[in-house]
């Protein structure tokens, strides 16, 4: 899964406790969707559809499980009804905060889908950290 350069900084900076820099734990790890098909960029900070919506993770994620890491978010029918074509992992509200950090930023060909207020979608990842 591709990172962003905010997230590769954000890791780094947690491994040796500098900084600002909050994890994407239990109570700062938003799943974001978006509408853009816009290449990924290690540059960008965050979403480029015109549309997107975060979330925050359901109860119990994220998880870890050795070199796993699972986050899984719960998007009701009144949230998120666009075209499904890029997401993330953020640990902020705002693209104005200064401690924020997307971690990546994936885009799907094809899209996952177009959501309708009919329908609650669950969405999860795994990023899994290999040597």
């Amino acid at each position: 899964m591709p990172l962003v350069q905010l997230g590769r900084n954000n890791i780094a900076a947690l491994i040796v406790s500098t900084g600002a820099m909050r994890p994407w734990g239990a109570t700062g790890a938003y799943f974001i969707v978006g509408n853009s098909t816009a290449t990924h960029a290690t540059s960008q900070t965050w979403m480029q559809g015109a549309a997107s919506t975060m979330k925050v993770m359901d109860a119990g994620y994220p998880t870890r499980a050795t070199n796993v890491n699972t986050f899984r978010a719960t998007f009701s029918t009144a949230e998120a009804n666009f075209a499904w074509n890029e997401w993330g992992i953020t640990n902020t509200t705002s693209t104005g905060d200064a401690n924020q950090s997307l971690l990546n930023r994936k885009v799907e060909d094809p899209s996952l889908g177009t959501k309708t207020s009919a329908q609650s979608w669950q969405i999860t990842a795994d990023i899994t950290f290999t040597t």
